[in-house]
């Protein structure tokens, strides 16, 4: 996961990030930035991702809005 922090005060910078985030991610735009980043793309490449074996843990300390079920937070390739 990747985190912004902005001053806790700071109420509007805050939800126009995540208001523009939510809009690439569901556009797509936040996939095609993000999955063409010349380091992305090294570190996914050398990651060898499709030989890996995915172990599911639960984790009681993560906060419960945690969006866990929903997929388009989460890295997903073939």
């Amino acid at each position: 996961p990747m985190y912004f922090f902005v001053n806790q005060r700071n109420f509007d910078l805050a939800n126009r990030i995540e208001r523009g985030l939510e809009a690439m991610i569901n556009d797509g735009s936040f996939d095609k930035l993000f999955l063409n980043h010349p380091s992305i793309v090294d570190v996914v490449k050398r990651a060898k991702l499709s030989e890996r074996r995915v172990f599911k843990l639960l984790n009681p300390d993560l906060p419960k809005e945690t969006p866990l079920g929903d997929p388009r937070y989460w890295l997903q390739l073939q």
